[in-house]
C-alpha cells in the first residue's frame, strides 16, 4: 500500500497508515494548528500552487564529537522550528496538498519533516528519548534524520536534519519573509549545546549578496590603498592610474575570455577574490618595470629612449614574464579540480594574470615614454638640443 503513494499524497498516506495502526499518529499540522490557536493566530486557507522548494535545518552537537539527540538538543530543535512554523507568513509559504475536504486547502502534513518531532506527543509532551532512538534506529527514518553512523548498533549522532516544504507563489514576498525573519530567526538559533545550520535558496543568495557587497567595499578600499602607493612611489598620479586602470581593465577581458574561450557558462562567487589577486600582482608588476626605468635614468648615462627601453626590457621583462607565467601556471592547475568552482576560479585569476602581464608589458612602458616626453616633472628625458630623444639623469629630479 505504502509503494501507491507518492510526494503529491504524501499527507493521504500517512493518514491512511495511522488508520490501519501501521504507525503512531503524530500529524505535524494538526500539532500546529494547536500552536497556533494558542497564540491566537487564526490559520489560513491557501493554494496548492507554486514552486516547491526546501529549507534544510542541521543541529550539529557542540562539541564535536558528540550526541545531539539528547533531551536539551531535541528541545532546542523543537522550539526553533516551533518559531517557524508558528509565524504568521509561513502559511503563505508552506507546502500544501489538496484536502479531501476539497475548498479547505492546509498546510501539508509533509511540509515538515522533523527530526524532533517523534520525541514529542500528541500534547507536545517530550517522550522517552532513549526509546524513540531505538524505535528510529530500527526504521528508515533513523537514516533520514541522523548521521551515517546511527544504527541499531550506534544509536548516537553529531548531527541531525530537519527538512521544510515551500510552494511559493509569490517568489518576493517569500524572500522579502526569509531576509527579515528566518534568517535572524536562525542566527539567533544556535546555543552552547548546539549548533545550527541551514541550505535554503533564497537565504543562500541573500547571504551570499550581503557578502560580496561587504567584500566590493574592502576591494574599493585595497584598491585604493594600491592607488596611492603607486602615486606615492612613482611620484605620478598619471602613471599610477594607468597602472590602476589596467588592473581594473583585466577583469572584464579576463571574463569574456573565461566564457568565450575557455568554455565556463558560469562565474562563481569565489572567482570574485581575483580582483584581489590581481591588484597585487598587477602593481608588482608595474612597480618593477618603473623602478628598473627609473634605475637605468639614475645611472647618468645619456642614451636614446629606445635604447634605455631596450635595456628596461632586458633587465625587467625576463623577471616579469617569469613570475607572471608561474603564478598564473600554478592558478591554470586547478582547472583539473573535480569542483567546478575551483576549476573556474583557478582559469580564471590564471587568465587575468596574463592578460595584466601583457598590458604591462606594452601599455605601462609606452605611458612611461609619454611622461618622459611631454611631462616636465617626469623622471625621464629631456630633449638635448642636436640629439634625437636623449635622456640625461639630471632630468630624473
Amino acid at each position: 500500500d505504502v509503494a501507491s503513494y507518492n510526494l503529491a499524497n504524501l499527507e493521504a498516506a500517512q493518514d491512511a497508515s495511522e488508520a490501519r495502526g501501521a504507525c503512531t499518529g503524530y500529524s505535524r499540522s494538526r500539532q500546529r494548528h494547536r500552536y497556533l490557536e494558542a497564540a491566537g493566530l487564526k490559520h489560513r486557507r491557501l493554494s496548492s500552487s507554486g514552486v516547491v522548494e526546501d529549507l534544510k535545518l542541521f543541529y550539529a552537537a557542540r562539541p564535536r564529537p558528540g550526541n545531539v539527540i539528547v533531551d536539551k538538543s531535541i528541545i532546542d530543535a523543537r522550539n526553533l522550528e516551533r518559531k517557524i512554523v508558528s509565524h504568521n507568513k509561513f502559511d503563505d509559504h508552506c507546502w500544501t496538498t489538496y484536502r479531501s475536504s476539497g475548498p479547505d486547502r492546509y498546510c501539508a502534513d509533509a511540509a515538515v519533516r522533523s527530526a524532533a518531532d517523534p520525541y514529542f506527543d500528541d500534547e507536545g509532551a517530550l517522550l522517552d528519548v532513549a526509546a524513540v532512538t531505538a524505535e528510529l534506529a530500527r526504521s528508515d527514518l533513523g537514516a533520514h534524520f541522523f548521521d551515517v553512523n546511527f544504527g541499531l548498533f550506534h544509536q548516537v549522532s553529531n548531527v541531525s536534519k530537519t527538512e521544510m516544504y515551500f510552494s511559493i507563489t509569490d517568489r518576493d514576498d517569500f524572500r522579502r519573509w526569509a531576509e527579515k525573519y528566518l534568517l535572524e530567526t536562525l542566527e539567533a538559533a544556535s546555543t552552547k549545546d548546539t549548533r545550527v545550520c541551514w541550505l535554503n535558496h533564497d537565504i543562500n543568495d541573500y547571504e551570499v549578496e550581503v557578502a560580496v557587497w561587504h567584500d566590493g567595499l574592502l576591494a574599493i578600499a585595497a584598491l585604493a590603498f594600491v592607488y596611492v602607493a603607486m602615486i606615492v612611489h612613482t611620484r605620478s598620479p598619471f602613471l599610477a592610474t594607468v597602472a590602476m586602470g589596467q588592473i581594473l581593465i583585466s577583469v572584464p577581458v579576463g571574463l569574456y575570455l573565461h566564457r568565450a574561450v575557455f568554455g565556463f557558462e558560469v562565474t562563481y562567487v569565489l572567482n570574485f577574490l581575483g580582483l584581489f589577486i590581481i591588484a597585487g600582482i598587477g602593481c608588482d608588476d608595474s612597480f618593477l618595470i618603473f623602478d628598473v626605468f627609473k634605475h637605468e635614468l639614475d645611472r647618468g648615462v645619456a642614451r636614446s629612449l629606445p635604447e634605455l627601453l631596450a635595456e628596461t626590457y632586458r633587465k625587467a621583462g625576463a623577471s616579469m614574464a617569469i613570475t607572471s607565467l608561474s603564478s598564473a601556471a600554478s592558478f591554470f592547475a586547478n582547472a583539473v579540480s573535480t569542483l567546478p568552482a575551483i576549476r573556474s576560479f583557478g582559469v580564471f585569476c590564471g587568465t587575468l594574470i596574463l592578460v595584466n602581464w601583457v598590458l604591462d608589458v606594452t601599455v605601462f612602458p609606452a605611458c612611461l615614454v609619454l611622461r618622459s616626453r611631454f611631462l616636465e616633472s617626469s623622471p625621464a628625458a629631456v630633449v638635448v638640443e642636436g640629439q634625437d630623444d636623449v635622456a640625461v639623469a639630471s632630468s630624473v629630479e
